[in-house]
């Protein structure tokens, strides 16, 4: 496999906000250390311990539109000036030679984000509305573009792959399906003495049956839904209890808590550091999300042995079909089918440790390390 100068592209670079950044940083150290020319072409730079090249290019001032616009032209003489072999772009990188979309499709991030706001009607509207702002008809123009042009697409679950033939008819022959990979060291299930170590950190009851939703984005990731099943569950006489970890605002929920009286029973812990503490601490992972081309999360909490709940809407979720004790609903909305799956698992012990065996199983397939060297084949070969 021999030495390729590599672009990295990246509009905003800080390993520390996760997501695309992170994995950028994780891909551009593996890629040297493989002995490859790396170099990364981002607009705003921080957190970042040098171990591979890293340029700026100023986004210039004015508008959104006018920035990015200026980012993707700064981008354009860069790539001139070095001649890389390979240009890797994640968000809205018309240069790219090999497109790798983490948030999936953005059309369907536009429509999902819709979805997610209210009934049909409303995210008809909102739809539209959105798609006459011109910052999003140039993203959308970008995506069209690698679309139509020779540019390969790398996507994070079958379900982004599917979408680009559909949406924009991308043979199969250009795109590579690679998941989300996760660190199966870090995330690991717990022993019961470290679980009760941590709900007393934590101040969760150690005798309840304790549900985790973890996101940014509240409305999206399909909180409200989340609550409903903690209602559906204690109705039907489980402890449940439901800790939420992110930086979203809690007064998009707070009134339904206080109709359903959740109050008590609904902790909110901001940020964490240690994502992992949580996942041990809890019994389930509830992630009824509107959309996520491959829940990162939801692999943590399967590395971590939790049984998981989610939507088809979430690529990850292809990782769970038929697997006993996993849930997958076709929507948020279907919460009476995501309260029995739940049930189910809080009334047999036995089930849940079966379950949770299954789903450490299931993230075992899915190192990282893994996913590095299949995207390395992607970038110096062509083929994945």
């Amino acid at each position: 496999m021999g030495m390729k100068k590599i672009a990295l592209i990246l509009d905003r670079f800080n390993p520390s906000r996760g997501g695309a950044e992170a994995y950028i940083d994780r891909l551009g150290r593996f890629l040297v250390a493989r002995g490859h020319d790396v170099c990364l072409l981002t607009g705003e730079l921080e957190g970042f311990e040098p171990s591979f090249r890293a340029e700026i290019v100023p986004p210039g001032r004015g508008s959104r539109l006018r920035r990015e616009k200026d980012f993707s032209r700064g981008v354009s003489t860069c790539c001139d000036r070095e001649g890389f072999d390979v240009v890797l772009g994640v968000r809205h990188t018309p240069q790219a030679t090999i497109y790798n979309p983490h948030g999936g499709l953005f059309t369907d991030a536009l429509n999902r984000s819709a979805a997610s706001s209210g009934g049909p009607g409303i995210a008809r509207i909102k739809n539209a509305v959105r798609r006459l702002n011109p910052t999003i008809r140039y993203f959308l123009g970008v995506e069209e573009r690698l679309a139509g042009g020779d540019a390969h697409f790398v996507a994070v679950s079958n379900l982004v792959a599917r979408r680009l033939g559909e949406v924009h008819g991308v043979n199969h022959d250009r795109i590579h399906v690679i998941f989300n990979g996760v660190d199966l060291d870090r995330f690991r299930p717990m022993t019961e003495g470290e679980k009760r170590r941590v709900r007393r950190k934590e101040k969760i009851p150690d005798d309840g049956f304790v549900f985790l939703f973890m996101g940014h984005n509240f409305r999206l990731k399909g909180l409200s839904q989340a609550i409903r099943v903690l209602a559906e569950v204690r109705e039907r006489g489980v402890d449940g209890r439901l800790v939420v970890c992110g930086r979203g605002k809690r007064t998009l929920v707070s009134s339904l808590i206080q109709r359903l009286e959740l109050e008590r029973y609904i902790q909110f812990v901001g940020e964490t550091s240690c994502p992992w503490e949580l996942y041990g601490a809890a019994d389930v992972f509830l992630h009824p999300t509107y959309f996520d081309p491959c829940s990162l999360v939801v692999l943590e909490a399967l590395a971590a042995g939790l049984p998981v709940v989610t939507t088809e809407w979430n690529g990850a979720s292809e990782l769970l079909l038929g697997v006993p004790g996993m849930v997958v609903a076709d929507e948020p909305s279907r919460v009476e089918e995501m309260t029995e799956g739940v049930m189910a698992l809080a009334q047999s012990r036995e089930f849940w440790r079966q379950t949770s065996d299954l789903a450490r199983t299931i993230a075992m397939r899915h190192p990282w390390e893994e996913k590095l060297v299949a995207m390395e084949k992607v970038l110096v070969e062509g083929r994945s």
